[in-house]
């Protein structure tokens, strides 16, 4: 069975065009960058949730981006995104 996509594929394409840099596309690159863009999203997520639940919370917070951020190496890329001037992660940055 197919899923629905959360990420309509034609808008995918016309901001990847947004690049001048970015040429001529095939067809199925779109495509692969809204799955892949869609399980980055759904490891994030779950990443987040897992520590919202470690906290007995009922939903995902800013704190739980941040928090799954700074404790998967795979997220190692965001960790600018997710730490406060301080240098700790926090609710002001995301």
């Amino acid at each position: 069975m197919r899923s629905k996509e959360m990420l309509p594929v034609p808008r995918v394409k016309r901001i990847m065009q947004r690049d001048e840099e970015v040429g001529k596309l095939s067809f199925h690159t779109p495509f692969l960058v809204a799955k892949a863009t869609e399980q980055f999203l759904r490891d994030l997520v779950t990443a987040a949730q897992e520590m919202a639940l470690k906290r007995k919370g009922r939903k995902i917070g800013d704190k739980d981006l941040s928090e799954a951020i700074s404790t998967h190496e795979r997220f190692d890329f965001l960790r600018a995104l997710a730490e406060t001037p301080d240098g700790s992660t926090g609710k002001q940055s995301i």
